[in-house]
């Protein structure tokens, strides 16, 4: 649906205009692309809000970024969150020296 109100309505969740104005003007890539450390990106496979392909391609800007696909789970991780921080605990232990 259009924004013109200044929000846009979703049918379970609505963006405000400024968030949806810094979706135009932020680039993720542009972003990525700046930043000198590895990054660990973590994407659920039915996110309705952000497809995970515009984060695949975003993550392609920089090859310090690597993405975890966690599928089935929607925008907040519904059901999945133990395994998003084993997943998190098994990338920090990988690159912090013990």
């Amino acid at each position: 649906k259009g924004y013109a109100s200044g929000t846009l309505d979703l049918g379970f969740f609505a963006l405000g205009g400024d968030l949806l104005h810094e979706f135009h003007v932020v680039s993720p890539a542009k972003v990525l692309r700046e930043i000198a450390i590895p990054v660990l990106m973590i994407h659920s496979e039915r996110d309705p809000i952000a497809p995970f392909h515009a984060a695949q391609d975003a993550a392609r800007s920089n090859h310090g970024v690597e993405v975890i696909l966690v599928r089935g789970a929607g925008h907040y991780f519904e059901g999945s969150r133990a395994r998003v921080m084993r997943q998190i605990s098994r990338w920090l232990d990988a690159r912090i020296p013990t």
